[in-house]
Order: structure tokens, then C-alpha cells, then sequence
């Protein structure tokens, strides 16, 4: 499995979100400055995650984007779900019988590798990921 640069930009403009969640609503532009995406892939990005009911929007002048949902409801998979797609490490679309060597690969390797992916990434959330960002920033100091 690789994960895309949709999914890490995603990723990352959802935590953004996510930490202006009780504030305000974010523009793309404020977004893109700060994280060093494109506009124009965010909002390709966002479309999707929009459609998935990650995030809304309002437009107008005190308009941009916000999550839909609390961050603590917002796991890192539905993110990547909406992004990528299936998640499992290969792709299995043939049926193989129980004498093939491919059949016992797949349920002892490859089942077992996706299964720790997604207990991993459906037990993260964004809310998760804000507090050891925050953490982390807290003893961050500048002269």
C-alpha cells in the first residue's frame, strides 16, 4: 500500500480544520499558504471530502471551509477511505482455491497486514492527532 499525496495533503487540511474547528472557517488560500499545497489540488481534495461529509462550506465573505463533524467523530480512515478508496495492502480479484500457495499467502499475509492498517488508522482520530500536535508545539519556544 502507498499512500498518496492526496491523502497526506488531505490529511494534513483536515488537522488544519480541525484545529480552527471551534473558531472559524478556513479559506483554501489560508490553507494552501500554510501547509504549501496547491490551491487548485485542495480543491480537488476537498471536493471529494466534501461529498464523503467530511467537511462543508460557506461562501461569501466570512465563508470557507469547516468540518462537518467534531474532530473526535473523524477517524484518519474515513479520511483515506475518501481519498484512496480501499484500503487493503493488495488488490485480490481473483478467487483462488484452497490448494494455491496464493490463497494461504493472502489470508495469513496480506489479510492480516490491511486488518493492522485499519485497526491502526480507524482508532486515530483528528481530535487524536490535534492533541499531540499541540503537545508537541507546546514546548516549542523562540527567542
Amino acid at each position: 500500500m502507498n499512500i498518496s499525496n492526496k491523502s497526506r495533503y488531505g490529511l494534513r487540511a483536515i488537522i488544519y480544520l480541525g484545529i480552527n474547528y471551534e473558531k472559524e472557517n478556513v479559506s483554501i488560500g489560508e490553507i494552501s499558504q500554510k501547509e504549501g499545497i496547491s490551491k487548485r489540488y485542495l480543491e480537488q481534495i476537498f471536493s471529494q471530502l466534501k461529498k464523503g461529509g467530511v467537511i462543508n462550506s460557506i461562501k461569501g465573505t466570512k465563508g470557507g471551509y469547516f468540518l462537518a463533524k467534531n474532530p473526535s467523530k473523524i477517524t484518519v480512515g474515513n479520511v483515506l477511505r475518501l481519498l484512496e478508496g480501499d484500503l487493503n495492502i493488495i488488490e485480490n480479484d481473483k478467487n483462488y482455491s484452497i490448494e494455491d500457495i496464493e490463497y494461504t499467502v493472502i489470508n495469513k499475509v496480506w489479510n492480516n497486514m490491511t486488518n493492522a492498517v485499519l485497526e491502526v488508522v480507524d482508532n486515530i482520530t483528528i481530535k487524536d492527532i490535534i492533541n499531540d500536535y499541540n503537545n508537541l508545539c507546546q514546548g516549542m519556544f523562540y527567542i
